[in-house]
């Protein structure tokens, strides 16, 4: 083969091998905001890239796409943005939405947790816990806030409401009060405000048992049952 064909051919298959490099390696810069709540934690493919609207520079990615996500206290950002490596650029927006059920309910330990009431207020003449002027009053409070008893056992000293639902558009929480006798020498009542939430995938979808988590947030009315629990018994 003829010096001038070889150093063609061989400049053909440099040039073959390194585009798809070239091409990897060139970078693109856009901005990446969150609507309709502002400034949500942005995060391309995992990592973490600052608080919106921020600037992104990048290379290009090699499969085409990239993932987005965004998350902030108080908003639901369930809906990861899959962007074509040719739109990368100008200001992408992800969407991210307020949580009704994080505006309605507070963050507080009583959530899920086994609590001892050692009942103060309700001692006979002898100093002594009238024990069943107790279980009037634990009923009385009970049933003001949770209007359906699933279980109620004088005897044994137990109590268990009905699952409580609410829905909050993509957010289902569901809250129940249970109260047993506690184990100690002294007469004292176990009480545990349970509360669980589930993940919709789109606002009209129904939710499963095992769909429910354990919610650490609690309706401000539930907290106040469990301290008013507290004073009056």
């Amino acid at each position: 083969m003829p010096l001038r064909s070889t150093f063609l051919a061989s400049l053909f298959l440099s040039v073959v091998v390194l585009v798809p490099g070239l091409a990897h390696a060139k970078k693109v810069k856009f901005t990446v905001d969150t609507d309709p709540v502002s400034e949500g934690r942005v995060s391309i493919n995992g990592e973490f890239q600052g608080v919106a609207p921020v600037e992104v520079t990048m290379k290009l990615p090699k499969d085409g796409v990239i993932a987005i996500t965004a998350e902030r206290e108080g908003a639901l950002g369930l809906w990861a943005k899959k962007v074509l490596a040719r739109d990368l650029r100008g200001v992408i927006k992800v969407r991210l939405e307020k949580d009704d059920a994080f505006a309605a309910t507070i963050s507080d330990q009583v959530a899920n947790k086994w609590l001892t009431v050692a009942p103060t207020a309700t001692l006979g003449e002898d100093g002594k816990v009238d024990q069943d002027k107790v279980w009037q009053k634990l009923v009385s409070v009970v049933t003001d806030n949770f209007s359906d008893l699933e279980q109620m056992d004088r005897q044994s000293y137990y109590l268990r409401s009905a699952w409580r639902v609410r829905d909050f558009g993509y957010i289902v929480m569901r809250n129940r009060l249970v109260v047993k006798l506690g184990v100690s020498a002294d007469f004292a009542i176990k009480v545990q405000l349970e509360s669980m939430y589930a993940v919709k995938k789109n606002s009209g979808a129904s939710v499963a048992d095992e769909d429910f988590r354990p919610y650490d947030r609690v309706l401000k009315s539930d907290k106040e049952t469990i301290d008013f629990l507290r004073d009056q018994l």
